[in-house]
C-alpha cells in the first residue's frame, strides 16, 4: 500500500473510481467475449485468419476481465476499453460493411448486443477515468508536481 505525504494511504479519486466500477466493467467485459463467441460461432463460415483474430480478442477480454476483477487498476480498465473499442468498431463494421470475404452485412440481435456491451464497458471505465485532470488541477499549487 502507498502512502500520501502526510504518512496516510494514498486514496486518490482516480483509485477509489476505478475501484468501484471494477468489478461490474469486468462482468460487461466477459459478456462482450461471450457475445462475440456467439456470434463467430452462430454467423457464416469465417476463415482462419479471422477466427484466429476472434479468439485472440475473446481471450484477451477474458483475461483483462479477470484481471479488473481480482485487482482493478486504471491500467487494467485502460486496457478493457481499449478492448471494448476494438470490439465495437470491428463489429460495426462488419454489421455495416461485411466482414473479410463475405458477401453481406446486416445487423443482427448478437451485433447490436455486442456493439450495445462494447458501449457500456467503455461507460463504465471512461466514468472512472474522468479524474486524472481534476487531480492534475490540484498539484497546480506545488511547483514540483508536473
Amino acid at each position: 500500500m502507498t502512502t500520501s505525504a502526510g504518512g496516510g494511504p494514498d486514496r486518490s479519486p482516480v483509485r477509489d473510481r476505478v475501484r468501484r466500477s471494477g468489478r461490474p466493467a469486468a462482468v460487461v467485459t466477459v459478456t462482450m467475449a461471450g457475445l462475440v463467441s456467439a456470434e463467430a460461432a452462430t454467423g457464416p463460415r469465417l476463415d482462419s485468419y479471422v477466427l484466429a483474430l476472434v479468439g485472440t480478442l475473446v481471450l484477451g477480454s477474458v483475461v483483462v476481465a479477470g484481471r479488473l476483477w481480482q485487482r482493478p487498476t486504471f491500467e487494467t480498465a485502460l486496457g478493457a476499453a481499449v478492448l471494448a473499442l476494438l470490439t465495437g468498431a470491428g463489429q460495426t463494421l462488419v454489421a455495416t460493411v461485411g466482414g473479410p470475404g463475405s458477401t453481406g452485412a446486416r445487423w443482427t440481435g448478437l451485433a447490436l448486443a455486442v456493439v450495445g456491451s462494447a458501449l457500456v464497458v467503455l461507460g463504465l471505465v471512461g466514468s472512472a477515468a474522468d479524474a486524472p485532470s481534476s487531480a492534475r488541477d490540484a498539484d497546480e499549487d506545488r511547483p514540483y508536481a508536473l
